[in-house]
């Protein structure tokens, strides 16, 4: 069975299958126009149920909802997206596929990453030699150092915000480079593990998770507004105090996501 009936495409568009919650900020992007957005839908639609993906992958996406977050991301055909962190390549499997062959993904790991976790270089490497995509590009680099494309349309982190603390980047120059590379009007979405509001900085490496209000602050310093939040991925019963990588936890954790805009 599809991952999005004909109904459900329909019913993506409203905010409370997300539990999108609004936010006085300006939005981020005007809405298209009636006419587009079937097609970015049915773009959606046939990403996630593309069966040249690989299975293992597929398998995720009930717990991952990659259709509801990618269309409260406003991702469509032809995006430029910047993707921070791909890891394994779950995410870049999808968005590569949705912005199809007029759009780019930029895939960006993390340089420092490696300097810990040297076993990890060569996973993004795995994944596209076994689903090669002409429009993404593959690059390691300094996040608070960045080299990007300009005016990119959008800019997607996944569960990787909390490592950028243990692992000493330097927050406010990654956040001001992104802010000046996305276009106005751009998404910049973050997702990743919630932590307690009193649990301070040190979960980020303890437990692999952190506080949104403090992502808010420190994205929101370098002049993003928080457009709105979705709870698709919350999951109440989580505690918030054992590793994300617990087995009680695992893929089940509480997760925040955040879609900042680059102001017109």
């Amino acid at each position: 069975m599809k991952f999005i009936t004909t109904g459900l495409i329909v019913a993506l568009t409203a905010a409370s299958l997300f539990g999108c919650k609004k936010t006085d900020a300006p939005r981020a992007v005007e809405p298209a126009p009636a006419a587009a957005q079937p097609t970015a839908l049915a773009a959606v639609d046939a990403a996630v149920n593309d069966t040249t993906r690989m299975g293992d992958a597929r398998l995720r996406d009930e717990l991952r909802k990659p259709a509801e977050i990618m269309v409260f991301a406003g991702v469509t055909p032809g995006d430029t997206i910047v993707e921070l962190a791909p890891g394994g390549g779950y995410d870049t499997a999808l968005l590569s596929r949705v912005v199809g062959p007029s759009g780019r993904i930029y895939a960006v790991d993390c340089e420092r990453l490696f300097e810990y976790r040297p076993n990890l270089r060569d996973s993004f490497k795995t994944y596209i030699a076994a689903d090669p995509r002409e429009n993404v590009e593959y690059s390691s680099q300094r996040f608070d150092a960045l080299e990007l494309p300009m005016n990119v349309d959008k800019i997607w982190m996944s569960m990787f915000y909390h490592d950028t603390v243990w692992l000493g980047v330097d927050r406010a120059a990654m956040n001001r480079s992104l802010f000046e590379h996305l276009k106005p009007g751009g998404v910049f979405l973050v997702i990743d593990h919630k932590a307690l509001p009193t649990a301070g900085e040190a979960v980020a490496s303890e437990l692999h998770r952190i506080d949104p209000d403090l992502v808010k602050r420190e994205v929101e310093a370098a002049g993003f507004k928080l457009a709105a939040e979705s709870d698709a991925l919350a999951h109440p019963e989580d505690p918030h105090t054992d590793s994300v990588f617990s087995d009680d936890r695992r893929g089940r954790t509480d997760r925040f996501i955040l879609k900042f805009i680059k102001p017109q």
